[in-house]
């Protein structure tokens, strides 16, 4: 009986060391999560309040549209390169 019973406390406590580990892991990876969303947001605009012409309408649609609010808002420079996705 005593056999069983160390055992039972020896399997309880790997058990634990290896819940451990991988508690310690997710939290590496909720991190990591986090940086990459914090950093792909980094440059982000949003407009906000225009109307859906199309409601499937092409990045190409989208990202010339926001050429021309650039420059009709008086941005100077702003060229397809500096948009990095539209959607």
């Amino acid at each position: 009986m005593y056999k069983l019973h160390n055992k039972t406390l020896q399997d309880l406590q790997q058990v634990k060391s290896r819940l451990l580990k991988i508690s310690e892991r997710c939290e590496e990876i909720a991190k990591f999560v986090d940086n990459a969303e914090d950093y792909s947001y980094q440059y982000n605009v949003k407009i906000m309040g225009l109307p859906e012409t199309m409601p499937y309408e092409s990045a190409t649609t989208t990202t010339n549209f926001c050429l021309k609010l650039f420059s009709e808002i008086g941005t100077k420079d702003i060229t397809l390169r500096d948009i990095d996705i539209a959607h």
